[in-house]
């Protein structure tokens, strides 16, 4: 699912980056799987794209970047939060 020339929604990596970084500046509102990835795949029909962002999400919850509540909504963890504030300059996380 990576390929250097391939549409950046093919890119797991791209795709992984666009959705913690929306994740972010979303808190403290959280969405679902469902609805963080209507808000990242830009082709509908794309069935690749469509996977990538699945398996985007599936990945960031493996690896304790998101935490996914009873309610079925993903938060990013506060180590998640503190990282992204400690890049971006942004330590009101």
């Amino acid at each position: 699912m990576s390929d250097s020339g391939a549409w950046p929604g093919h890119d797991l990596r791209v795709v992984e980056s666009a959705m913690l970084e929306m994740a972010v500046e979303l808190h403290p509102t959280h969405l679902s799987a469902e609805g963080l990835l209507q808000r990242i795949v830009s082709k509908r029909a794309d069935a690749l794209e469509i996977e990538t962002a699945r398996q985007a999400i599936a990945n960031l919850r493996e690896s304790g970047v998101f935490h996914e509540h009873d309610d079925g909504l993903l938060e990013p963890t506060r180590p998640t939060l503190r990282t992204a504030g400690l890049l971006t300059g942004a330590l009101g996380c």
